[in-house]
């Protein structure tokens, strides 16, 4: 992450395809709060970091039942912090 000069601040997460790594990253997003919102496309958990870069939060896997998503193609949040993802 970087700040509004574009000085380094922290990486977020790992990659792979385990239980809270990130792997093909489709969407960013930021809430009013500052936490951090990413999408991503294989195995499609939604992952959810704060300022300092820690997970709180993911959920989702990939298929097309309720809680399960195919492949997603972006991520966005609206000023009521309400998220929405784009779906093919």
């Amino acid at each position: 992450m970087l700040d509004k000069s574009g000085t380094f601040q922290y990486a977020i997460g790992k990659i792979g395809d385990s239980s809270g790594a990130m792997f093909r990253p489709k969407g960013i997003a930021v809430d009013s709060e500052g936490d951090l919102y990413v999408v991503t496309g294989c195995g499609a958990r939604y992952r959810f970091s704060n300022r300092q870069g820690e997970l709180l939060y993911y959920f989702g896997k990939r298929g097309t039942a309720a809680g399960q998503f195919q492949l997603p193609t972006g991520l966005f949040i609206d000023r009521n912090d309400r998220i929405y993802w784009r779906i093919r």
